[in-house]
C-alpha cells in the first residue's frame, strides 16, 4: 500500500482535467529515488500505454505523466 502523500497523488492523476506541475523537490537523494520511481511507474502509464517521460535536468528532474484527455502533470523531483 502507498503511504498517504502519494496515494493522494494518485487521486489527482486520475481526476486529473487541466495541466497541473507537482514540485516534490527538496528531499534527500533515497526519498528522491522513492519519489522517481513512483512517478515513472505510475499506473496510469500502463492503462494508457503512453510512457512517462522522464527528463533530467541540472537541478532537478521532471517527469511527465499524460493522461488520456491530453492533460499533462508534472512532477519535479
Amino acid at each position: 500500500m502507498l503511504p498517504s502523500p502519494y496515494m493522494a497523488l494518485d487521486f489527482v492523476i486520475e481526476g486529473l482535467e487541466r495541466d497541473l506541475v507537482i514540485d516534490m523537490r527538496g528531499a534527500d537523494e533515497d526519498e528522491r529515488e522513492v519519489r522517481l520511481e513512483w512517478a515513472m511507474n505510475s499506473p496510469q502509464a500502463d492503462f494508457l500505454h503512453v510512457p512517462n517521460e522522464r527528463s533530467d535536468g541540472e537541478e532537478y528532474t521532471t517527469v511527465t505523466i499524460r493522461k488520456k484527455n491530453d492533460c499533462t502533470l508534472q512532477v519535479l523531483i
